[in-house]
């Protein structure tokens, strides 16, 4: 067997230096979940990442959240439009009600997308409790 060279320091035990766990996570993981928080298009890969197995429950919290999202805000828009074409005369109201509820989804997936950015949880809606999703607390 190979011996390692006597003047290599031992192993250091990260906890000690206060290095977490969401400190060392690889690019490629952030990446995905930057793609999965994309605003309108980010659900797709979303939901074949939860057909996958194997998924970390970070990754499987965050596809989870953007089809969710995803979901509420189409049904969102079905529910606008429909109320919109049952009336006689479709006011601008209606518009910038719709226009309000895209944005509003948009800027829930930039900020998500921001907290992933920051390496932060950003806690919203149902299942918050995962600890894939829990605030930073050691």
């Amino acid at each position: 067997m190979h011996q390692p060279p006597e003047d290599v320091p031992p192993l250091i035990d990260r906890t000690k230096l206060g290095v977490r766990d969401r400190d060392l996570d690889p690019i490629g993981s952030r990446l995905r979940l930057y793609l999965y928080y994309a605003p309108i298009a980010g659900w797709l890969p979303a939901l074949l990442a939860l057909r996958r197995s194997g998924l970390d429950e970070r990754e499987f919290v965050a596809a989870k959240r953007s089809v969710q999202l995803a979901i509420g805000w189409a049904i969102g828009l079905a529910v606008g439009s429909t109320v919109s074409e049952q009336l006689a005369n479709p006011s601008l109201s209606f518009l910038l009600l719709q226009s309000a509820w895209t944005s509003t989804y948009c800027l829930i997936c930039v900020g998500l997308m921001v907290s992933v950015w920051r390496r932060r949880s950003w806690a919203i809606g149902p299942g918050r409790g995962r600890s894939g999703d829990r605030p930073d607390s050691d």
